[in-house]
């Protein structure tokens, strides 16, 4: 993905256990996982005083990805979402 290195991860845990191993220069977080929301983990990840930039990706309604702001993501996108949108948040993100 235009020179990314891309880790995904399946269940909410791995990549909890993975981001707090190593520290990603972004992260890209569904609120719809199985197991822990994206919510939970965002939530986890602030509270473990992890600093990277959080974008969450949602279908959901702009009140609901407003509360993942709330809770301390940095961006968000919504779904369906056009390929160049995403890359111009994450190049955003990187570039603070």
């Amino acid at each position: 993905m235009r020179g990314y290195d891309v880790k995904a991860y399946r269940k909410p845990d791995e990549g909890l256990a993975a981001v707090k191993k190593e520290t990603p220069d972004v992260l890209l977080l569904d609120i719809n996982m199985p197991g822990k929301d994206g919510y939970q983990v965002l939530e986890e990840i602030r509270t473990s005083n992890l600093t990277f930039p959080v974008i969450i990706m949602s279908g959901k309604s702009e009140n609901e990805i407003q509360n993942s702001v709330n809770l301390g993501a940095n961006d968000y996108i919504t779904k369906p979402y056009r390929y160049p949108d995403l890359i111009e948040k994450i190049n955003n993100q990187l570039e603070k």
